[in-house]
């Protein structure tokens, strides 16, 4: 995560996560993963520095580890790029109606 990025944490949360751990557990997703009772699908950018691939990496390999139903897309993108390119947004609208299809329609 960039320098402002950290800046701006420890700002939100009163302090860095060493100096406040129970904050940070508590904001963390990680945290919640066993409440998880429906399916869940993930669309990544790879190169996202808001949400570094690596926390969301950990996070679907912790859910899927306790036998939720996380799925997982990565692109090669972050919150901005290619992200903005027409091409991209339609693949990530039909990853996202293809999930819906077959998870909430059953397929149909």
């Amino acid at each position: 995560m960039p320098n402002y990025l950290r800046a701006l944490d420890t700002h939100l949360f009163g302090g860095t996560p060493q100096q406040k751990p129970d904050t940070y557990i508590a904001a963390s997703p990680l945290t919640y993963v066993s409440n998880l009772q429906a399916p869940v699908y993930i669309l990544a950018g790879t190169n996202d520095v808001r949400c570094p691939i690596e926390q969301v990496r950990s996070y679907v390999d912790r859910a899927q580890n306790e036998h939720k139903d996380v799925s997982l897309f990565e692109f090669e993108s972050g919150h901005t790029g290619t992200f903005g390119n027409t091409a991209t947004n339609i693949q990530l609208y039909n990853k996202i109606f293809d999930f819906v299809k077959e998870v909430v329609l059953g397929g149909g």
